[in-house]
């Protein structure tokens, strides 16, 4: 588990502890799609690409692809 609070996935930076939504580019990939969620922490340490977060509408924990996540603004 990594300690970093701050990664740059393909030049957009993604921070632990702000609130995303789950909208894959991929259209038929369909896991968590819609959700909304905060990001808990990068789960690879060189290149994150997997990050655990918490979803805001049961509180559950989940791992999605880190490219996956767009801002909630």
């Amino acid at each position: 588990m990594s300690e970093k609070k701050r990664a740059n996935v393909n030049g957009v930076f993604y921070e632990i502890g702000k609130e995303y939504i789950v909208l894959p580019n991929n259209p038929s990939k369909m896991k968590h799609r819609n959700r909304e969620c905060v990001l808990i922490e990068f789960d690879d340490e060189y290149m994150p690409h997997i990050g655990s977060v918490k979803f805001k509408d049961n509180n559950r924990s989940g791992k999605v692809t880190i490219v996956d996540l767009k801002p909630l603004n």
